[in-house]
């Protein structure tokens, strides 16, 4: 339900096979249980603006996400495998997230 209310129909075409590849879980309410890696500061990599700390609900505008599938690392809020979101930085924090399938922007 979650992911047919995504206006993107890439995405809702996308998307699961992308978890399932990926071994992303999705919780009993059908939120996506991802990673992101952050600061040791709980701060984003890129801009240091965003704060990641437990607890906190991390977004921005849909407009200024990237939804080009092809730009990897461009705009947007980035989550992950734990292989992989693990393996991105050094001296970094991973972070346990929940992402509403309907706010995924690109995959």
């Amino acid at each position: 339900e979650k992911l047919l209310m995504n206006p993107k129909k890439n995405v809702v075409n996308e998307l699961y096979a992308f978890l399932q590849h990926n071994d992303i879980d999705i919780s009993n309410e059908g939120n996506i249980i991802a990673y992101r890696s952050v600061r040791n500061d709980f701060m984003d990599f890129h801009t240091g603006t965003m704060d990641n700390s437990i607890g906190n609900t991390v977004q921005m505008p849909r407009i200024l996400v990237d939804d080009d599938p092809d730009a990897t690392c461009s705009s947007g809020l980035h989550v992950a495998s734990i292989g992989y979101a693990n393996g991105f930085g050094s001296n970094n924090r991973l972070v346990k997230v929940k992402v509403c399938p309907s706010d995924v922007v690109s995959v």
